[in-house]
């Protein structure tokens, strides 16, 4: 299993959203490579931040999570910008190198309310992917109305070659680790994400902050496990942050990244 660090773990709002600090991620932590996290701030921006950042591995885009949001709005004008930001998206994407996105379906206030809407443009999200070279995965991200698994299910109706990025935070908001555990979609699970969580049953106000791997209630033993038993090979990212409103906290990220390691 190659260990991925999330440039959203140590780049953020706190720090002005400082694309540079990758740079010196890269040269400081011991990791197989970095997620791209997608900031909806840096559009203008993308091409010269994609020079600043060349040459650094990023197997793994996380799409900007804005998109779930505009296609859960179900309006003319969001869904229309939620395809223009997915194509601008896969061709940053294809431009650092990544073979991998993950994408937050739906999110926001009206998060899977009208999930019909959100199912509906798979299909094209997924063309559009294949156009770039780019595997598509979707996430388990927190739902109101429904569940992710609800979601998931519908998808391999959809697409039945359909693939999963399962963060860990995730299923112990939803309670659905032991539902995880019964094998439905580990042959589908093609990234994982890794954050701890500290509170009870969809506690929206417990989603923040996030607790480094370890310093919650998961048991990552048993999770590790379970992945390993099963033959899962594949990528996992460190998505606890640690971040400085100057600098890098690279001690913090490498303690939370070796916590991952020793544990597969």
């Amino acid at each position: 299993m190659e260990i991925y660090c999330s440039t959203g773990a140590f780049v953020g709002k706190i720090n002005g959203r400082n694309h540079l600090l990758i740079s010196e991620a890269a040269q400081k932590l011991s990791c197989d490579g970095f997620e791209f996290m997608v900031c909806n701030s840096w559009y203008e921006n993308f091409d010269k931040i994609c020079g600043d950042v060349a040459g650094i591995n990023f197997p793994v885009i996380h799409l900007d999570k804005d998109i779930g949001e505009f296609f859960s709005r179900n309006t003319t004008a969001d869904r229309e910008k939620a395809f223009d930001e997915f194509h601008e998206n896969c061709r940053v994407a294809k431009k650092l190198g990544c073979k991998k996105s993950v994408l937050h379906l739906w999110g926001g206030l009206p998060s899977d309310g009208h999930m019909e809407s959100n199912l509906s443009a798979y299909p094209e999200l997924k063309r559009i992917s294949e156009e770039y070279g780019i595997q598509l995965t979707v996430e388990n991200v927190p739902c109101n109305t429904y569940d992710p698994f609800t979601h998931w299910r519908e998808l391999i109706e959809l697409d039945s070659d359909v693939k999963f990025t399962v963060d860990t935070r995730f299923l112990a908001f939803h309670g659905q680790f032991e539902e995880f555990y019964k094998g439905e979609f580990i042959d589908r699970i093609d990234h994982v994400h890794i954050s701890d969580w500290s509170a009870g049953f969809m506690e929206w106000t417990a989603l923040r902050p996030i607790p480094h791997p370890g310093g919650g209630k998961i048991d990552f033993d048993r999770f590790f496990a379970y992945l390993k038993q099963n033959g899962y090979d594949g990528s996992i990212t460190l998505e606890s942050p640690s971040m400085l409103e100057t600098g890098l906290n690279a001690e913090s990220l490498q303690k939370d990244i070796d916590y991952i390691r020793s544990r597969i």
